[in-house]
């Protein structure tokens, strides 16, 4: 915003180092997809306060059943300057911590995205458990009075490619870290006086992760790339997130093989990535339904 003119791929990089981390930071949510929106809007207060840090914007897209956005079955209804939205969205992440939230909803003249403040009359919230102990929110709207950021199928459609990109990034630098953590203890772990690492069926194990991981990578990148030239394609983009889904539950399904029961000790860091890949790993669509996505891409436009 006015700095240093930074696209997707400087996002992406961002959120590679904070799946590496393991990190419960909304830097996707705020930085990587909201804060484009805001500034395209014009809403000069709240992209200064994303700037200096004292705000963040969350995303509230996420419906049971649903995996593209298009398909939403929030309602916004025109209302004078702003748009009342009703329905019900689940698993929002950082909605105590966000000032407002940039959610998908459809209108009678196609899919949008919609800014929502926090304190907004008619917006209930009722706590629930992520998969790795996050505090996520069930959200429940009732004419809630919200501004309109972007409308149309592309656009939507756009928001949801870098959505899908970012999150790859991140389960990537989740896979990539937790694939590193195996490597150091199967040096480290003896058994029959010999590291594990040497015995043929470990090295075979890893040898698959590692695979997942460049597979990962290169389809990540040919997503983004093609992103920041605008040729922004729906197949690159199911291929990658395809890919990250599916290497990244493959990578760390084999790191906890490996660790043995130490994977799952509560004082060894392992969990923490393991449990974080499942919560994303299923965001708007797991390995299958990108598949699926990939193959009536293909269908339509040979």
């Amino acid at each position: 915003a006015g700095g240093a003119g930074m696209g997707l791929t400087a996002a992406m990089l961002l959120c590679h180092q904070v799946g590496r981390c393991a990190a419960p930071l909304p830097l996707l949510e705020s930085i990587g997809l909201a804060a484009p929106l805001i500034e395209k809007s014009g809403d000069h207060t709240l992209l200064a306060g994303l700037r200096s840090g004292e705000q963040i914007v969350t995303l509230a897209l996420h419906e049971p059943g649903v995996t593209h956005l298009e398909q939403s079955r929030c309602e916004a209804k025109p209302d004078g300057a702003n748009h009342l939205l009703n329905g019900e969205k689940t698993a929002t992440p950082f909605f105590n911590e966000a000032s407002a939230l940039v959610v998908s909803a459809r209108a009678p003249d196609g899919p949008g995205l919609f800014l929502l403040r926090r304190d907004a009359a008619g917006l209930c919230a009722t706590e629930q458990t992520a998969t790795d102990d996050q505090i996520v929110h069930q959200l429940k709207f009732t004419n809630a009075a919200a501004q309109r950021l972007c409308h149309g199928d592309a656009a939507v459609a756009a928001f949801e490619r870098h959505f899908h990109l970012l999150l790859s990034a991140q389960l990537l630098g989740l896979a990539e870290r937790s694939l590193e953590l195996t490597a150091d203890y199967l040096i480290e772990r003896h058994q029959f006086g010999v590291p594990i690492g040497s015995f043929q069926a470990a090295k075979q194990r890893v040898a698959d992760a590692y695979i997942d991981l460049e597979a990962m990578r290169v389809t990540l990148w040919r997503g983004v790339w093609l992103e920041d030239q605008g040729l922004g394609c729906g197949r690159a983009t199911a291929l990658a997130r395809f890919c990250a889904a599916q290497g990244a539950h493959r990578t760390l399904a084999a790191a906890q093989h490996l660790h043995g029961g130490m994977g799952f000790d509560r004082d060894y860091p392992l969990h923490r990535y393991f449990l974080t890949v499942k919560r994303l790993e299923f965001l708007l669509g797991g390995a299958s339904a990108q598949l699926q996505r990939l193959g009536n891409l293909i269908v339509e436009q040979p």
